[in-house]
């Protein structure tokens, strides 16, 4: 992990969250580039980050994680990510549809 422990007090707070959302994106990143490599069989994937979805992390009755939607493009194949990173835990790369596709 690429970040110290952050405490989920106070994630309501705005600067809080957004700080809490970017410190999280390089390890998205990596796993969608993981997962890339392996889903399109080339060792130079990039990535680029399309959005990025959370929740109240402040609430402590719902899962607390950010959704982050990265396309890995590599060896004129592509494909898109769901990536789910949940504080002081690793980041989960999920295949959206499932299918690689032609890079344009």
């Amino acid at each position: 992990m690429t970040f110290a422990a952050v405490t989920l007090a106070g994630c309501s707070n705005p600067e809080r969250l957004q700080g809490l959302v970017e410190t999280m994106e390089p390890d998205a990143i990596q796993a969608a580039m993981e997962r890339g490599r392996t889903d399109l069989n080339c060792g130079a994937v990039k990535t680029t980050v399309l959005s990025r979805e959370h929740g109240d992390l402040a609430n402590q009755y719902n899962l607390h994680r950010v959704v982050y939607r990265v396309e890995a493009t590599g060896c004129k194949l592509t494909t898109i990510y769901a990536v789910a990173c949940v504080p002081n835990a690793v980041c989960s790369a999920i295949s959206e549809s499932g299918t690689v596709q032609r890079a344009q």
